[in-house]
């Protein structure tokens, strides 16, 4: 448990093949190197940083050169942020949408027109990610998001289950449960926020209230952006504390009720935008007070690009102080005295439905991401030896049949057993 908890928020990083890191033209390299320097002055000011929260399109083109730039570059933020690598969550932006896949199956657009005129929305659309054959289809172009950069994070979201969670255990040991939505299932080439709106659903936004849990929930598409937009707001108000979304490159904070949404502003807006600045966050939460008096104290410290000056600087609309400091009431809740872990509120739920302590949680992100890097032979090699693949799984997308081995070990008792064999493996590459 630590006093504070602190994330960087980023959003549309926009790497680009044969541009990003690899061209002499590359103009926002000098952005992300700023990013980086940045990095090492707010740890001067609020410590250690806890992870990354990314609100989508981490990518230009859905391309996996654009997800391995991002990779390095990521590795090189949390080392500067004093958080291991595997300390990243994200969800998937409008560019992280591979179109050329979207022009190869014309039925993924027919979805996507049936679903956006349908009259029965949340009907429609659990039917379609049920179903076999329209719930990979819809999937299929975040599949090179999902298999080479969400995997390593544990962010895959997948037809029967198109968000994820993780659970943060804070100081007076409540917990901040982490929810990534996806709101690009309907994305294509004329999304707008006017007639051809996209669609979340849903179930990605009824979060239920339980004892001891508040949300801090991500999404890339502000809620204008939405079809179904009255109705997930009212559930993210009455839900979230925290709501961090993308997409509009122009950065906002308002607070709501006894809830804070904020816009990310862009990494790397187009040159070509009017009034071009670079923006991104750091949040830092802690509660106070307690029983029916609990608050949570979020501090928002905006970092914005001077052109002048060819740096990120504190943002000049804080008035003079370091942050911008904002207090939500909570819910009342008190600690149990003395109850095992498995029965605390300060459990966390993996993909595959396991309840855990948070040293667990972290234990396992940091397996699921050695996993990911491990060869892909290596990977069928491991689920193999213990009998967890099955027939059908050669027509799945990669990252959709590793969540559901994970589920069938936990099943049969061997997850341990798994996770060894994992580290012996990383262990022998090294």
């Amino acid at each position: 448990m630590v006093s504070r908890v602190t994330f960087a928020h980023l959003s549309d990083i926009h790497f680009v093949r044969g541009l990003s890191d690899t061209s002499a033209f590359d103009l926002d390299r000098i952005l992300r190197e700023a990013i980086l320097a940045d990095a090492r002055v707010i740890r001067g000011i609020v410590g250690d940083v806890y992870g990354i929260l990314v609100s989508g399109d981490i990518a230009f083109a859905g391309k996996s050169a654009e997800y391995q730039i991002a990779l390095g570059w990521l590795d090189r933020l949390t080392e500067q942020l004093g958080c291991r690598s595997e300390m990243v969550w994200c969800v998937p932006g409008n560019h992280d949408v591979d179109r050329s896949v979207l022009k190869e199956l014309s039925a993924i657009s027919a979805l996507h027109e049936q679903l956006k005129r349908s009259g029965r929305v949340d009907e429609q659309l659990r039917e379609h990610l049920e179903n076999t054959y329209s719930g990979p289809l819809l999937f299929a172009p975040l599949k090179t998001y999902n298999e080479e950069f969400a995997a390593k994070f544990n962010c895959v979201t997948v037809p029967r289950r198109p968000w994820w969670e993780y659970d943060i255990e804070l100081n007076d040991g409540s917990t901040l449960r982490l929810r990534g939505m996806n709101s690009v299932l309907t994305s294509g080439p004329d999304d707008d926020d006017k007639s051809n709106r996209l669609i979340l659903g849903s179930a990605q936004v009824e979060l239920g209230h339980e004892e001891g849990v508040e949300y801090l929930t991500l999404c890339h598409h502000p809620v204008d952006w939405l079809r179904d937009a009255d109705s997930i707001e009212q559930a993210l108000l009455a839900y979230s504390k925290i709501h961090l979304s993308g997409h509009k490159h122009r950065h906002r904070i308002v607070q709501m009720n006894d809830s804070v949404w904020l816009s990310a502003g862009a990494v790397h807006p187009s040159r070509s935008e009017q009034a071009w600045i670079p923006q991104y966050n750091y949040i830092s939460l802690t509660v106070e007070g307690g029983g029916p008096d609990r608050t949570l104290v979020v501090d928002v410290y905006t970092r914005t690009w001077s052109q002048a000056d060819r740096m990120f600087t504190q943002d000049q609309n804080a008035h003079g102080a370091n942050c911008r400091t904002y207090r939500l009431k909570l819910r009342e809740w008190r600690p149990p005295l003395s109850v095992p872990a498995s029965e605390r509120g300060d459990v966390s739920s993996s993909s595959w439905g396991q309840r855990m302590s948070p040293d667990e949680t972290l234990s396992q992100k940091r397996l699921l991401y050695e996993f990911v890097s491990l060869p892909h032979h290596s990977r069928m090699e491991i689920m193999q030896s213990f009998g967890l693949l099955e027939s059908g799984d050669e027509k799945r997308p990669d990252a959709e049949v590793f969540t559901a081995c994970f589920e069938r070990a936990r099943q049969k008792g061997v997850l341990d057993e798994v996770w060894n064999a994992i580290r012996a493996a990383r262990t022998s590459q090294r």
